[in-house]
């Protein structure tokens, strides 16, 4: 399995390290601009009222924040829509791919009817998704701390709280990904298997994003993944708690994908 393991590595290289350039250069990018509109006073005064909008605090995961303080601007960036799909689309591809891919190439016949578990496939390809992924968060935590040190302001973000956001992430980012495994597990196709991972994953984004924005709907976002993530409290202190629930949500996941590609028909 360590042949597939850095087969499946060799063959996304190209994907991994565009990824992790562009996450990078999108946090740099970030940092740049906030020096680049004048920092929290001129940010404040072109935007913030009484209370800042609820369109704004939506964005940054959640209620009441005020995203033109330093801190809470750096965290914008790692819940900013550009970088979840960034983050995300690595899980999602390498996900969706892992089973129903075989069995659209027909490489199901060679590779499920050799004498060992099936579910060890998975395993070797969750490995490998486990490594690239690693890559892309070290280079999200690159991307913010070169960022955060173009700013006065934002070099008051110590490099910890950095690095405290990230890890916060990181569960989210491996929910979606077993998410798309698990798909990929049940699915015929590849694209049946993307389909339904990106649409449970927007959803949920949208829910999440009506629940911070309107208040009649805030029971929902505890329904959603997202309502598990916030990475300006992050970069106080990591959730335990939240971070257990995503990572028991997502050991299910790995669960049900192992079970489903044992039992099902695929050659």
């Amino acid at each position: 399995m360590r042949e597939l393991l850095r087969a499946d590595l060799a063959s996304r290289l190209r994907m991994i390290a565009g990824l992790a350039l562009g996450i990078f250069v999108f946090l740099v990018v970030l940092g740049g601009t906030y020096q680049a509109l004048g920092g929290s006073a001129m940010l404040g005064d072109s935007f913030r009222s009484e209370n800042t909008p609820s369109f704004f605090s939506a964005f940054a995961g959640e209620t009441g924040v005020d995203i033109f303080e330093p801190a809470s601007y750096l965290a914008l960036g790692l819940i900013h829509p550009l970088f979840l799909v960034l983050s995300f689309t690595l899980g999602v591809a390498m996900g969706s791919a892992s089973v129903s891919a075989d069995i659209e190439s027909g490489r199901s016949e060679l590779l499920y009817t050799h004498p060992r578990r099936r579910s060890a496939i998975i395993d070797a390809r969750l490995g490998a998704w486990f490594v690239a992924q690693g890559a892309v968060l070290l280079a999200a935590f690159a991307g913010a701390a070169v960022g955060s040190r173009l700013s006065d302001e934002l070099r008051d973000v110590s490099l910890a709280a950095i690095g405290r956001g990230v890890v916060q992430f990181a569960p989210l980012t491996v929910l979606v990904g077993t998410l798309a495994f698990a798909a990929s597990a049940v699915s015929t196709t590849r694209a049946r298997a993307l389909s339904v991972s990106i649409g449970l994953v927007a959803l949920a984004y949208l829910v999440n994003l009506v629940s911070l924005m309107w208040h009649p709907f805030a029971f929902a976002r505890r329904v959603t993944p997202f309502g598990y993530y916030s990475p300006t409290r992050a970069l106080v202190a990591v959730d335990v708690a939240d971070t257990a629930v995503l990572l028991a949500a997502a050991a299910a996941l790995i669960v049900f994908a192992r079970t489903a590609i044992e039992r099902r028909d695929l050659v």
